[in-house]
């Protein structure tokens, strides 16, 4: 289940491949309208395979262009505008710097190679099918530049080198050095090879891809039975060689469907070096593999919040219970008794109190006075104490704090911002305690008194 579904794509539609002791096997075969036949295939199977895709279409075109010689960002943006302006969907496209081989490039130029599909729309009928049944694609390889790397593994070779191969949708030719394609093109099987690669030599050498002194050698991957012709053609253009397809690879493939199989040199060779491809290979259109590196480092970052928001939890829930109980504690105010505001009657001495016994020459005692009603002492109301939400320094002086989420001034509160790059608070006129963000803080008391004062003045 774990081992990689390949794909080839190609004019004549897609056909499926797994690799099963060094043998390529096709499990399916697709026409170029039988998308919908390829999702419900896809739907029956597990999920967990990834695949990866060959792309072996014939409108990918290759343009060369002389830019700027920037450095950094800029060099990013201008090779982004290129890809852009050349292709219609630069998610499959890319660029490389190629070596001036002809030396016409410009002083303070660089010479660059765009690479991509002029119709992206016969690739993504495709791919749609893949992500809509949740399936992983890892690489998107074309044709060519998977050539180039089985090549270059292969040969060894870093100098200039035309290769021809068949594939089920014709006879491709590509130019390859240093393990990249420089050019690639596919015509049919019935046309004559030798007057393609001709044609093909001096299209390169009018657009100065290659300097007109550039001999080309051409490698073709099979026998020359395979291409129809003779060996003699070797001996009259000594450029071209013959390699047989089991010396670049594995080359044994089989068929488990019913479709009848095709001549097809290059598809063994294709399909085993898409399942070794590295990751640099291919457009950025395909998902990234999963890493081990990127779990750990998912799973550390996902602890960390789970302790940070517990951390938080932990300090609400004990502010709350700091809240409750200075709530429950009466104040130290309201325990004091009521004082009068004005001096009470003395009570008269003990040898002037009445006598029990009652005097009939006695004059009966005058009632004392009612004393006044004392005024109510001043009644100090304790605020329930507020959370400060945030605190902003702001460039004209002036700062501002949230209390259970609304802003005000610290002066408003009878606070005031310390001195310092940290984001603290004190009450004012104080230096301590020192108060931060998720700290509970009392408002300023204010008494009854006060508020009388208030609306008389009113």
């Amino acid at each position: 289940m774990r081992t990689p579904l390949l794909l080839r794509i190609d004019a004549l539609g897609l056909d499926a491949w797994q690799v099963h002791e060094n043998e390529v096997i096709r499990v399916a075969v697709f026409d170029s309208t039988a998308q919908p036949a390829f999702r419900a295939w896809l739907e029956e199977r597990p999920t967990r395979a990834p695949c990866r895709l060959l792309v072996d279409l014939a409108d990918e075109a290759y343009e060369s262009e002389d830019i700027p010689r920037v450095r950094g960002a800029d060099r990013r943006a201008l090779i982004t505008r290129r890809l852009a302006a050349w292709f219609p969907d630069p998610a499959y496209a890319r660029a490389i710097r190629l070596d001036d081989t002809s030396g016409q490039t410009t002083p303070g130029r660089e010479r660059m190679l765009f690479s991509g599909l002029n119709q992206p729309a016969t690739l993504q009928a495709w791919i749609d099918p893949l992500r809509a049944t949740g399936r992983r694609v890892e690489r998107i390889v074309p044709a060519a530049e998977l050539l180039a790397h089985l090549h270059a593994r292969a040969v060894g070779t870093r100098a200039q080198v035309m290769v021809l191969g068949r594939t089920r949708a014709g006879l491709r030719i590509s130019l390859l050095m240093h393990g990249q394609a420089l050019f690639s093109r596919i015509v049919g099987h019935s046309a004559a090879w030798q007057d393609e690669l001709a044609r093909t030599r001096n299209y390169l050498r009018a657009q100065h891809r290659v300097a007109s002194k550039d001999a080309l050698d051409a490698l073709v991957i099979g026998t020359p039975e395979q291409l129809h012709t003779t060996a003699a053609v070797t001996e009259d253009d000594p450029s071209i060689t013959f390699i047989p397809s089991e010396r670049l690879g594995p080359n044994q493939m089989r068929d488990d469907t019913d479709a009848p199989a095709t001549a097809d040199e290059l598809a063994p060779l294709l399909l085993h070096a898409l399942r070794r491809a590295p990751a640099r290979l291919g457009w950025a259109a395909a998902s990234a593999p999963r890493r081990p590196g990127g779990l750990l480092l998912g799973g550390g970052l996902l602890a960390a919040c789970l302790a940070l928001g517990a951390g938080y939890w932990l300090h609400a829930q004990a502010a709350a219970r700091a809240g409750a109980e200075h709530r429950a504690r009466p104040s130290p105010l309201e325990a004091v008794p009521a004082q009068p505001t004005h001096d009470a009657a003395p009570a008269p001495p003990d040898d002037l109190a009445p006598s029990p016994e009652p005097v009939a020459t006695a004059a009966p005692q005058p009632p004392l006075p009612a004393a006044p009603t004392p005024a109510p002492a001043a009644r100090v109301q304790v605020p329930e104490p507020k959370r400060i939400d945030g605190v902003l320094r702001r460039p004209d002086g002036r700062h501002t704090i949230w209390l259970d989420g609304k802003p005000i001034e610290p002066a408003q509160a009878g606070l005031r911002m310390v001195p310092g790059n940290e984001p603290a608070l004190a009450p004012s006129g104080l230096s301590a305690p020192r108060l931060r963000v998720g700290d509970l803080w009392p408002a300023p008391a204010t008494t009854a008194h006060d508020t009388s004062d208030e609306d008389a003045r009113q």
